[in-house]
């Protein structure tokens, strides 16, 4: 529709979205001829997984798990949020209760291609 009303071909630089590989796909398929995109995270889909997945945690741990995640997400620079990734995983690795969940939150959200 943008092109037929403009004849220009439409340019994406963002794309915001949940962390379905079929959504990036799709993204891909079709914007990336003429675009360079960067694919990012929606972070209300990130709390929402990361709730879902502390719901065995107690509450204070939860809560500073939580503390730490919002604190990479507000990080001033990327110096700053990388700083703050190694600290956490560091810190969740020396805590039983959350040793599994270090591990799924690197993989799914700090190496994997919903990263941003």
């Amino acid at each position: 529709m943008f092109t037929a009303v403009t004849n220009k071909q439409l340019q994406l630089q963002y794309v915001m979205a949940d962390a379905k590989a079929g959504r990036l796909n799709a993204i891909n398929r079709v914007f990336t001829l003429d675009s360079t995109l960067t694919y990012l995270m929606c972070f209300y889909h990130v709390m929402t997984n990361v709730y879902d997945r502390l719901k065995a945690v107690t509450g204070s741990l939860r809560e500073q798990v939580t503390a730490d995640i919002y604190d990479m997400h507000f990080a001033s620079s990327e110096n700053t949020y990388g700083d703050l990734v190694k600290k956490a995983l560091v810190k969740w690795s020396n805590d039983q209760q959350l040793v599994g969940f270090g591990d799924y939150f690197k993989k799914m959200w700090i190496t994997s291609e919903f990263h941003r």
